[in-house]
């Protein structure tokens, strides 16, 4: 059980799409801007309401700028030209406040009076997408790019919708092109760090992420993707600052817990480990996963009972969490309660049964009570789930070499042999013995 099985990719920190003006400004994102506000008296015309509620949409007024485009949108005659911007706009305020249905109908108002509309197509991309219509909201978003291919933040959308789509490359490729044209979008580098890390390109993600932190030096998600970017490359030290950087700036972020403590562990801190992980725990941030974490740790540590006692807890946390059956499973066996670890693995595949360490396991235990049978049908459970797994290629071949089944045990050893597995020997020397 290694760290890529807790610290899993696709855990950058990352930034959503943004909602776009025509002016390539971005809404929201926290940032409030000093946009000076006149409310036109009541009987202005439609182009000073529009203006009103564009300075509150940049103002992040959300509800206020949706009342300012109504009234704008009921004086404005049918073939006005500012009328399909006017929905656009309203739309945005509508997606703010999360009324994604209703945004997406003034959206397709605003595409009804003119197709060419920007705001309507982006904005469109942006309610769809927060309804996990994913495709659909990248047709928009690539139609957006289109009509404006050099905005950065339009660019910027489309990468961060592949990026949720898991289209890695295309990602990365439309990222680059944001920073091309605008190096100092800071949202821009901070995404293209963590889906290169994702990727695992880490030293070009740590190099994306100094854009990032020269841009914005207090910065909590460039630290935290740059703290798990260092882990990768188990550059420990560094690590360690970036991630104590990160809690210091921030310190509600559960993972970040997470990856520290196993900074903390491999360079030789158990003690900090498992502070950093009750840290976690005291903050009710991701307690289940920390006290997964806390059990794993223990169980580095040959302290059976304390890592049974964390998993319990985790369990009691979140009930049915899949990730820690196999682990309390295999402390069952250790401590040699095979049939409590026999019923703890069952639950586990039964779960989730793409977990060939639990199948792997389960094989071990069939094996002991001289279930050969048995065992092969959960090793090949095992393997279909991972087919290059170590410790199941080396179970089932020497299965295999046992039964006469030359060919078979072969292909396992070929397996364990490419991966310089340290078994490898062991079984070609059961499919040919001396």
């Amino acid at each position: 059980m290694g760290q890529s099985d807790e610290i899993r990719r696709k855990e950058g920190d990352t930034y959503g799409l943004g909602l776009c003006l025509d002016d390539d400004t971005l809404l929201g994102d926290g940032i409030v801007n000093d946009v000076e506000q006149h409310q036109p008296s009541t009987d202005a015309g439609a182009a000073k309401w529009f203006d009103y509620g564009l300075q509150l949409l940049q103002s992040d007024s959300w509800e206020i700028a949706q009342g300012a485009f109504n009234r704008c949108l009921g004086s404005l005659p049918a073939n006005d030209g500012l009328k399909a911007r006017a929905y656009a706009l309203r739309g945005y305020a509508l997606e703010k406040l999360g009324n994604h249905e209703e945004a997406i109908s003034s959206f397709r108002a605003a595409l009804d009076i003119n197709t060419n509309t920007i705001e309507a197509w982006s904005g469109m991309a942006c309610a769809l997408c927060e309804m996990g219509q994913l495709e659909e909201a990248l047709s928009h978003s690539e139609r957006a790019c289109q009509l404006r291919p050099s905005s950065p933040p339009l660019r910027y959308n489309l990468g961060n919708l592949q990026m949720r789509l898991g289209r890695s490359e295309e990602a990365i490729a439309a990222l680059r092109e944001t920073v091309d044209l605008n190096v100092g979008f800071y949202q821009a580098w901070v995404n293209l760090g963590a889906i290169l890390a994702d990727s695992g390109d880490y030293d070009e993600a740590i190099d994306a992420l100094q854009h990032a932190r020269n841009i914005q030096p207090d910065s909590r998600r460039v630290f935290t993707n740059l703290g798990i970017s260092l882990f990768r490359l188990k550059r420990w030290d560094e690590a360690a600052e970036a991630l104590q950087r990160c809690i210091q700036l921030d310190p509600d972020v559960g993972r970040v817990y997470i990856v520290l403590s196993w900074v903390e562990s491999y360079r030789g801190r158990n003690v900090e480990a498992m502070e950093a992980l009750n840290q976690c725990i005291e903050r009710d941030l991701e307690t289940a996963r920390a006290y997964l974490n806390l059990g794993m740790l223990h169980s580095r540590l040959g302290n059976s009972a304390q890592a049974i006692a964390a998993y319990m807890t985790s369990l009691q946390v979140r009930p049915g969490y899949s990730r820690v059956y196999p682990r309390l499973g295999r402390e069952y066996y250790r401590l040699g309660e095979h049939d409590e670890a026999e019923k703890t693995l069952r639950r586990a595949v039964s779960l989730r049964e793409d977990q060939p360490d639990a199948w792997t396991m389960l094989a071990e235990l069939a094996m002991k009570r001289g279930d050969l049978a048995e065992a092969r049908t959960c090793l090949t459970a095992a393997l279909s789930h991972d087919p290059l797994n170590v410790d199941a290629n080396a179970a089932l071949g020497i299965l295999h070499a046992d039964a006469g089944e030359r060919a078979e045990a072969l292909r396992c050893f070929r397996v364990l042999e490419e991966q310089d597995a340290p078994q490898a020997p062991t079984l070609l020397g059961r499919i040919y013995p001396e």
